[in-house]
């Protein structure tokens, strides 16, 4: 599992898959001072369109921060910082739980990773959505 301090670089490396383990269901760990990691894929279908939102929960986490693989095959990884530390006009969406926009280019599976940083109770729920439709991440590993 990723440290307080590790860099997305250092914990995306194909020796570090093995530390997460699958998450069963939403990420539930308490009270206390933490910073988690979770590592997911995301996937449009076919015929799907490209554009999604990704929403983490609860809105009392102080960083929520998510990677994605850098667009057009580049390396490394683009990142959006929201968390309640934050200014709340300047998220993306207007919205109680933090909601990140994701681009599917196309159909190929993307490894997404998730940064969560509190000092409060770890409750983490994560939902993919696309107007009025919804529907769980697939099975996001800590």
């Amino acid at each position: 599992m990723p440290s307080h301090d590790e860099t997305i670089d250092a914990v995306a490396t194909p020796d570090r898959v093995g530390e997460f383990v699958p998450l069963p269901g939403i990420l539930a760990k308490g009270f206390g001072r933490d910073t988690c990691g979770l590592r997911f894929e995301l996937q449009r279908g076919p015929g799907a369109p490209a554009d999604w939102l990704l929403q983490a929960g609860m809105p009392y986490l102080d960083e929520v921060t998510l990677f994605l693989p850098a667009s057009n095959g580049a390396p490394g990884f683009q990142s959006l910082r929201l968390g309640d530390r934050f200014p709340y006009v300047e998220r993306p969406f207007p919205h109680r739980h933090f909601v990140f926009p994701v681009h599917l280019p196309d159909e190929a599976p993307r490894t997404a990773y998730l940064r969560v940083r509190t000092e409060s109770t770890m409750l983490v729920e994560m939902v993919k959505t696309r107007g009025k439709e919804t529907s769980q991440v697939s099975r996001p590993y800590i």
